[in-house]
């Protein structure tokens, strides 16, 4: 249920730092131009001590196994493995090594809308980028392509440059985040042309290894929908060397950040040959506009390879029929666990929605190991009370986003009687008292326990009235006591410290420093 986690044990391939230029400053990209039109590194002899002062100042790390270096690289971002590969011959050698450029991102920015001329001009593409490409887009094997905001017009030298690439990479990963998600509105305004589209598309069509497909966004527009070719959702049923696929997520998006609400997707009846095709998929990602209970049954069937995850990111509207929660049977989901044994779903909530909303698809036997709600959804009572009876066995992250109208007792309660949750994170208001007990539930076993510091309250102490005339009342024991006594012996802590000791009471208990966020 949740990468931006986004992520299942050896699903997701490794992922290195991102490479993106645009972390790179102005003096070390301009150096690194140079570099990229030579095959040596930059002449620094005039910087070089002597060789004498280099062997008194300690050992020639640069005589380590090429191995070892390309590990300690792989952890650099591309600023800094370029002024490393700067320092000697053997280490500039490393530099080029073709496993640190198995990942690479490609940023680039577009139009800031689709309804003025701007919109008409083309994307301005740096000279970085395109020497990059032609030096090391051969190593490529992870590549993730993003345009912001709006996809207007590529330069023909870039299109060129793209659709070589698509011809001689050989990608295991391809992600794509084209714009923003499309909707109605943006329908009435310019649309990407036919040559970009077919650019992008390209890299689907000459894919021969493709393991992981994501994509983020992509322009839906009628116009390129209605053409075979330049429909991406039919062009990966043409390639039949994509068989193999193993993840495919469609529009999915990271629980931090933001979502078009009712953007344009693909309907369940255009999702399920997709699904059909890949009979390999091992974790699939998609909208709730495009589920329905045909392709839960179609990920049921025998001979298809056991699917591992299951997300799905909910929309809802109650105007529009297009996002109403789809109803799935509890014998469906029976059928669908039996069929794919192991296998958990991920649940991430966008907007307010109805407890009955959403208790039409998650039945007693769907397989929900975690529950995402976002910033702008709602977490209630009903809902805490739901998850806390169906799937305590089952439930392994609650994420709260928002703020929930639900009591901080029924939260706690939630994690007590859910023994494998070890996922927590709540930006709804704890007391101090609280934040310990759900820290000392599962103690070293918290994989994530986040809380931010605004929410955390100091109200756990018990309170007096000072407009309380009565003389004895019951404790919380049933024991009576004297009132006036226990008012004049009643320890006040001021903030800061009762939250310090909360602080220091949770860290010991998870086993390592720990501070709200």
């Amino acid at each position: 249920m949740d990468q931006e986690s986004d992520e299942v044990s050896g699903v997701q391939p490794p992922i290195q730092e991102d490479k993106s230029w645009t972390e790179v400053d102005t003096y070390t990209a301009n150096c690194m131009e140079d570099v990229l039109d030579s095959d040596s590194p930059v002449n620094r002899e005039e910087t070089q001590p002597p060789a004498d002062d280099c062997h008194e100042s300690g050992p020639d790390f640069s005589q380590l196994p090429e191995v070892v270096w390309v590990e300690i690289m792989s952890y650099l971002p591309l600023h800094q493995q370029y002024l490393v590969s700067q320092t000697c011959q053997v280490l500039y050698e490393i530099f080029n090594h073709p496993s640190l450029w198995h990942t690479m991102k490609i940023h680039l920015f577009g139009c800031t809308d689709n309804f003025s001329r701007a919109f008409r001009s083309k994307i301005c593409i740096p000279n970085k980028y395109i020497k990059l490409i032609n030096k090391f887009g051969k190593f490529f094997k992870q590549l993730t392509l993003s345009v912001t905001e709006y996809l207007n017009k590529f330069p023909e030298e870039w299109i060129s440059i793209m659709q070589e690439l698509s011809r001689q990479c050989r990608l295991e990963s391809l992600t794509l985040e084209i714009g923003r998600l499309t909707s109605y509105y943006h329908i009435d305004g310019y649309q990407p042309s036919e040559n970009d589209i077919g650019t992008l598309v390209s890299f689907i069509q000459n894919a021969v290894r493709l393991k992981y497909f994501h994509i983020k966004s992509w322009p839906m527009y009628p116009s390129s929908l209605s053409n075979p070719d330049l429909n991406i959702f039919e062009v990966i049923l043409k390639n039949p060397k994509l068989k193999d696929l193993e993840t495919l997520s469609l529009f999915w998006c990271k629980a931090t950040e933001w979502s078009e609400r009712m953007p344009i997707l693909p309907s369940p009846e255009a999702t399920l040959p997709i699904i059909h095709n890949f009979q390999h998929l091992k974790k699939l990602s998609l909208r709730s506009p495009m589920l329905d209970k045909d392709i839960i049954l179609e990920l049921s069937k025998p001979g298809r390879c056991k699917l591992k995850l299951l997300q799905v990111f909910v929309h809802f509207h109650p105007e529009n029929g297009n996002f109403k929660i789809p109803e799935i049977e509890s014998s469906v989901w029976k059928q669908f666990v039996l069929a794919n044994p192991g296998v958990e779903m991920e649940c991430t909530v966008l907007v307010r929605t109805p407890h009955l909303e959403l208790a039409s698809m998650l039945k007693t036997d769907c397989p929900l190991t975690a529950i995402t709600f976002m910033k702008f959804s709602r977490c209630d009572s009903q809902i805490v009370a739901s998850l806390s009876e169906m799937y305590c066995r089952s439930l392994k992250k609650f994420a709260c986003y928002c703020d929930p109208s639900c009591k901080e007792n029924e939260v706690v309660s939630l994690a007590m009687r859910s023994p494998n949750l070890n996922q927590f994170v709540y930006y709804g208001p704890l007391s101090c008292e609280s934040v310990e007990k759900l820290a000392q539930l599962h103690g070293t076993g918290w994989k994530e326990f986040v809380i931010p510091a605004s929410c955390i309250t100091v109200q756990d102490v018990p309170s007096y009235d000072d407009d309380d005339d009565r003389v004895i009342a019951p404790g919380e024991d049933g024991e009576y006591y004297l009132v006036g006594i226990a008012r004049f012996h009643q320890s006040v802590h001021p903030d800061s410290q009762r939250k310090q000791e909360m602080q220091d009471k949770v860290s010991a208990a998870l086993g390592y420093s720990w501070k709200p966020v």
